[in-house]
């Protein structure tokens, strides 16, 4: 029998076992604030503990194995954009038949890989991105940090740590895009009842 959200997401994370880490990340914090949320509800209601809360959400939520086998399906259908299964892991005997192959394929056979030309585009792209991703950090600290002495300088800095989480964001969707590696979409799940100490 569950008995806390941890001993749920330990579960469902050694059922996740083998599985991308991107998807666990994203399958932990879904679950994590699916059943906190779910449980302060019926914290709200007080008409029933909180063992038989747990019990009631996770009999409508699924088990962890029911959960772990619905992010494996999740994983086998969501490839990242521009990105061929075959080309995200070189198999061992692809790579053993490279290593043995004429001196040629071996010298300019990365000409002929598209992922080579999909990270030279990365690296070119975040040249660009970088200049700006470091002007927009400097400006935004510079005027948050000035203008905290005024009333405006709160939402300023509120909006411009938005801005960067933004930022964040975009940047996965390129790395997916250019790189073919999945990053994950959601952040570990932060409870909202914390306090400063």
């Amino acid at each position: 029998m569950i008995q806390t959200v941890q001993h749920y997401l330990t579960l469902l994370k050694k059922e996740l076992a083998g599985c991308d880490r991107a998807t666990i990340q994203d399958a932990l914090a879904n679950t994590e604030e699916h059943l906190n949320t779910a449980l302060e509800n019926a914290a709200a209601d007080g008409s029933i503990s909180k063992s038989e809360a747990l019990a009631q959400v996770i009999e409508e939520y699924g088990t962890p194995e029911e959960v772990a086998r619905g992010y494996r399906e999740i994983e086998y259908r969501v490839t990242p954009a521009l990105a061929i299964a075959s080309d995200t892991a070189m198999e061992p005997d692809k790579a053993e038949s490279v290593e043995k192959g004429p001196l040629l394929n071996r010298i300019f056979g990365v000409y002929a890989d598209s992922r080579t030309w999909g990270s030279i585009l990365y690296l070119l792209f975040s040249m660009a991105t970088g200049i700006i991703y470091f002007t927009w950090v400097v400006t935004g600290l510079s005027l948050s940090a000035g203008l905290l002495v005024l009333i405006v300088g709160l939402p300023i800095a509120g909006l411009f740590i938005l801005s960067v989480r933004g930022i964040g964001l975009v940047e996965g969707l390129i790395v997916e895009a250019l790189l073919g590696i999945r990053m994950p979409r959601r952040q570990a799940y932060q409870q909202r009842n914390l306090g400063w100490w």
